[in-house]
């Protein structure tokens, strides 16, 4: 530990890792956010990162861990998906664009500060789920005229991050 300060390796964690129940999920996480990174996504071998990961587990079991990990989609930063051949994929949430159900041109388009600040007015949260879930909102809403969507926007995010509970 000591080293990597020493060396500036030291990788920040997303706030919501300390959300993470299973030590599993924590440690692909890690593996995940060290090898993925800023990147768009990363690739391995189930029986890599079962190695990597240091599980005890059989290949099946660990598998089905793997399974449930990309069918909940909670770990922070990355989407998890497995596929047929064993391999596992990592994709950086914030390299990927949402899947709207509508084609995006009919969102409000948002200013690339506006992330930023969103970050800063719900700080943990990931703005790139926000987004979605504020266009889901608008949507059900009827659609409503909005004046200047980056100040609905972040108003939102404000919004969801004083109902988050403590934890």
């Amino acid at each position: 530990m000591f080293r990597s300060i020493a060396a500036k390796e030291v990788l920040t964690l997303h706030r919501d890792y300390f959300r993470l129940g299973k030590p599993i999920e924590r440690r692909v996480y890690e593996i995940a956010r060290k090898h993925c990174g800023k990147q768009d996504s990363w690739k391995i071998s189930l029986e890599m990162l079962k190695l990597k990961c240091g599980s005890q587990s059989p290949v099946k079991g660990f598998r089905h861990d793997i399974r449930q990990l990309a069918k909940g989609d909670h770990l922070p930063d990355y989407r998890v998906s497995l596929d047929d051949e064993d391999f596992v994929t990592f994709v950086n949430r914030g390299a990927s664009q949402p899947a709207p159900s509508l084609p995006a041109t009919d969102f409000p388009r948002l200013d690339a500060e506006t992330y930023h600040d969103a970050r800063t007015v719900a700080p943990g949260y990931d703005v790139y789920h926000l987004e979605r879930e504020w266009q889901r909102w608008w949507c059900e809403s009827g659609k409503p005229a909005l004046h200047d969507p980056d100040k609905a926007f972040i108003s939102f995010c404000k919004s969801r991050h004083e109902r988050k509970p403590n934890p």
